[in-house]
């Protein structure tokens, strides 16, 4: 007999309707004994569990080791049988949650508690055979049943003398949070710090653990040989793929280094790059300064030491003169002219993506440009020039 404890909270802070799943479906079909301490927890969690338990195949004795509260009332019901430990305590009560909205909102929550109170109703009539109006009192009021008194009106078949048990109301100290008519004898319990502890269940536990850990031991030996002899393959494989990809960067690495060998300067023709760049240099700068108006020292600086581009220059020093209150001394120059006067000196080819189409242009450019792939394509065009 499989025995499968439920020693905490029902929902997602303990036990979930998936993790019994699981049990029952470890168990497959065998009888089954659910052990039970739990303060309850979620309604729907506890339901689907109480029909998994009513729907299984195999016998099923619930043993109350603790408490059985709230939902988890509902749950110790899906046994064929039900016993209450010595010492322990069944309780119920209207199901109650917390929310946040609107009184329309709180209106439908009502409903929906109504409903539900309902349903926990029917399997408590059914499985005791009170009155609904006696059920009702007793949940409106949050009814503390002793085990004598669970056997008296139904709630369980009889009791069973395992161990010294005694319910533990700590459960995150939520459960006296909670509830409202704790029994005395529990609270005195609860102070002395007496906790479950039943030698049964946890002979029962440890053996169960103990075959799980035997059965996954025999599996991972047999996986660890199959899976030795697949990863030297796969090892295999990867040496020979990755000798094969090395030998191909190699080969590109060479091939690379011969077309860079080709590629060689003399120092004249380094000088020569070298003086090129830094005229290129001083005429961006000069341009930028005459582009730039009185008041725009700074900007001039920041364009030539940050090394912008000539046309991104003038862009910048448009957009910066809209924003100054120029001072103009030069007789018959408006103020609202002078941005115009601006743009109209800028160099055509700032404001132009066309590009020189004169030989005497094309040839200058081919003489200033570094790039090899450029330089070729204004040989071309000059070529294409000369022979029309």
């Amino acid at each position: 007999m499989r025995t499968i404890l439920v020693f905490n909270e029902i929902g997602d802070f303990g036990t979930t309707a998936e993790m019994f799943s699981r049990e029952l479906e470890y168990a497959n079909g065998d009888n089954i004994e659910v052990r039970l301490n739990s303060p309850g927890g979620d309604v729907f969690e506890g339901i689907t569990i109480y029909n998994m338990l009513k729907s299984y195949e195999g016998n099923v004795k619930v043993i109350v080791d603790g408490l059985a509260a709230s939902i988890a009332s509902v749950i110790a019901l899906g046994g064929d049988e039900v016993i209450m430990n010595e010492g322990s305590f069944f309780m119920i009560h209207n199901p109650w949650s917390g929310m946040m909205g609107e009184s329309n909102d709180f209106r439908k929550q009502a409903d929906i508690l109504d409903s539900i109170r309902d349903q926990m109703l029917g399997i408590y009539q059914n499985a005791t055979g009170l009155s609904t109006e006696e059920l009702t009192e007793m949940m409106d009021s949050e009814t503390w049943l002793s085990s004598e008194e669970a056997i008296e009106l139904g709630f369980a078949n009889r009791q069973e003398v395992f161990t010294k048990v005694a319910a533990n109301l700590n459960f995150f100290n939520k459960t006296t949070y909670f509830f409202n008519k704790i029994p005395m004898e529990l609270k005195r319990m609860n102070r002395k710090n007496e906790v479950i502890h039943n030698e049964v269940a946890e002979e029962e536990l440890e053996t169960q653990v103990e075959e799980v850990e035997t059965d996954e031991t025999e599996e991972f030996s047999d996986l660890e040989i199959v899976a030795s002899a697949e990863l030297e393959e796969e090892l295999e494989e990867d040496e020979v793929e990755e000798f094969e990809d090395e030998e191909e960067e190699l080969e590109e690495d060479e091939d690379e280094f011969e077309e860079e060998e080709e590629i060689l300067y003399t120092e004249e023709e380094v000088l020569a790059r070298i003086e090129m760049a830094l005229s290129e240099e001083q005429d961006r700068q000069e341009q930028i300064r005459n582009l730039a108006f009185p008041g725009q020292e700074e900007l001039v600086a920041e364009l030539i030491k940050d090394k912008v581009e000539l046309k991104d220059a003038s862009v910048r020093i448009i957009n910066h003169a809209k924003t100054l209150d120029f001072s103009v001394k030069s007789e018959g120059i408006k103020k609202e002219n002078l941005l115009d006067k601006l743009t109209q000196a800028a160099p055509k080819s700032l404001d132009s993506k066309e590009e020189p189409s004169t030989l005497e242009a094309l040839r200058a450019k081919a003489a200033k440009e570094v790039n090899p792939q450029a330089k070729r394509e204004l040989i071309r065009k000059i070529n294409k020039l000369k022979k029309a």
